[in-house]
């Protein structure tokens, strides 16, 4: 069960990344409550913490490191370090936060790039996941993430 959550957090991490690919690094924390921490996906050492809808970039002990499943600062020995090596985006317009799904097909979803609404269609073996408006892999005929015992 505990791998089940380990596996279910990273996808979630990962999700949130990819969500945020293309966006301001400052959205993350706009209407977020103070304390909502985040993953720095630079440095397993540090992390970003929410204040006033503000990113604050904050440091574990020099002995811990920010544990992605917990979001919280652990020995270096127990924390599970995420780390991504895509380079920062070039920030780019902000775009209508108009993304869900298309209630017929879960592989598609409408999009708002433009101001005027489009289907677009998910990877092949990919659902559009509605909580973090992405693209994830999954049971496409269900319409669900994939857990450790489905794999």
């Amino acid at each position: 069960m505990k791998a089940v959550v380990v596996v279910f957090a990273l996808l979630v991490v990962i999700g949130c990344a990819l969500a945020s690919h293309g966006k301001d690094k400052t959205d993350r924390c706009h209407g977020q409550k103070d304390g909502t921490r985040y993953v720095d996906t630079k440095d397993c050492h540090k992390y970003i913490e929410c204040s006033g809808g503000k990113e604050k970039s904050k440091s574990c002990s020099p002995s811990e490191n920010f544990d992605a499943v917990s979001l919280k600062c652990k020995k270096k020995s127990s924390a599970t370090c995420f780390s991504a090596s895509e380079p920062d985006p070039t920030p780019e317009e902000p775009t209508p936060s108009c993304n869900t799904a298309f209630s017929a097909d879960c592989t598609q979803y409408w999009s708002c790039e433009t101001g005027e609404p489009a289907l677009k269609g998910c990877l092949e073996g990919y659902f559009y996941y509605e909580p973090l408006h992405s693209c994830l892999p999954g049971d496409v005929q269900n319409c669900e993430l994939y857990t450790l015992g489905s794999v």
